[in-house]
């Protein structure tokens, strides 16, 4: 029930809090983990375009087209092993914690003005 009223609620033009207390981002360069592990101000924020959202209902699966999914971080859990892994592999999993003031949010289309 929770998705058919999330499917609804974009297909009004809504925004959809998601659920959750942190998200995983991959990385393949230095700089990338440097600016997440000190970011400016204590806070930073991701914004990530998909081609499609796929929703599966029972045997259905629905494409309600491009979404943007905009989430604001507040800190780094995981760089010591995210370094480790960068410096042995070439690229990494950081995962980050949500900020609690911002939550994360999906909607369809291109991002929207801030």
């Amino acid at each position: 029930m929770r998705e058919v009223k999330e499917i609804l609620a974009l297909l009004d033009g809504e925004e959809v809090v998601l659920r959750g207390d942190t998200v995983s981002v991959g990385v393949d360069s230095t700089e990338a983990l440097t600016e997440m592990a000190d970011p400016r101000g204590g806070m930073f924020r991701l914004t990530a375009g998909y081609q499609g959202m796929l929703f599966t209902l029972g045997e259905h699966q629905i494409d309600l087209g491009p979404c943007t999914e905009t989430c604001t971080m507040d800190k780094a859990l995981n760089l010591e092993e995210a370094r480790r892994d960068l410096a042995a592999h070439g690229h990494a999993t950081v995962v980050l914690r949500l900020a609690e003031r911002f939550p994360a949010v999906r909607h369809l289309g291109p991002e929207r003005p801030v």
